[in-house]
């Protein structure tokens, strides 16, 4: 059951993963040794466009917060499918499911990361040769802002939600098999050989004869 979940999570992480680079990170290196126009879109940051710039200053600022979020948007699409993998999941495969669903999470982020420093050091490297700012050598990576989302972050999220499911599969007792304190006792009044049941009317009339 592990090994078929992690195997179709794998897959489809790996996809998005390369669908990540050439769209969100690799774009932007076409556009900017092209000179050519850039558009994307995201829904935090909206339009972006740029043509005939080099890559400094704002643009890598922009660079930075897109390419983050367009890995932290895909890290949250695996994990919620993570997430939906353990409800389907027998309890005692939660441990290992949890190790492996966070490795795969975590390793497209620092892969994803690691191809986006690489392309912002390029970039910006041809930047500042184009503009006589001294760069020469081979280009080293620039690191783009860290992700919250940490290993440890991301294993506490999928225990949370395992013990989510731990707890509605939890049988509930029945109603109909509930007996209440005062309906057991007025059952025992009743069933007891020696019981007596004494009534007081409240307005009683003594004759005498």
């Amino acid at each position: 059951m592990v090994t078929s979940a992690y195997h179709r999570l794998r897959v489809d992480i790996e996809r998005d993963a390369d669908e990540t680079d050439r769209s969100a990170i690799t774009s932007w290196m076409m556009a900017f040794s092209s000179r050519r126009r850039l558009t994307l879109q995201h829904p935090r940051i909206g339009t972006i466009q740029y043509e005939g710039l080099s890559f400094w200053g704002s643009p890598v600022r922009v660079y930075d917060q897109f390419v983050r979020f367009s890995i932290d948007d895909l890290v949250e699409r695996h994990m919620r499918a993570a997430e939906d993998a353990l409800e389907r999941m027998p309890e005692e495969h939660f441990d290992q499911a949890i190790e492996e669903f966070a490795g795969l999470a975590r390793s497209a982020d620092m892969k994803l990361s690691d191809r986006a420093a690489k392309i912002k050091g390029r970039l910006m490297h041809a930047a500042e040769r184009d503009a006589g700012r001294g760069a020469t050598g081979r280009a080293a990576p620039r690191p783009i802002p860290v992700s919250e989302q940490t290993a440890d972050s991301l294993r506490y999220r999928l225990r949370a939600k395992a013990a989510e499911v731990r707890l509605l599969r939890k049988p509930q007792p029945s109603q109909s098999n509930t007996i209440t304190v005062e309906q057991n006792f007025g059952a025992i009044q009743q069933s007891s050989p020696g019981a007596i049941q004494t009534v007081t009317p409240s307005n009683s009339t003594r004759r005498e004869t």
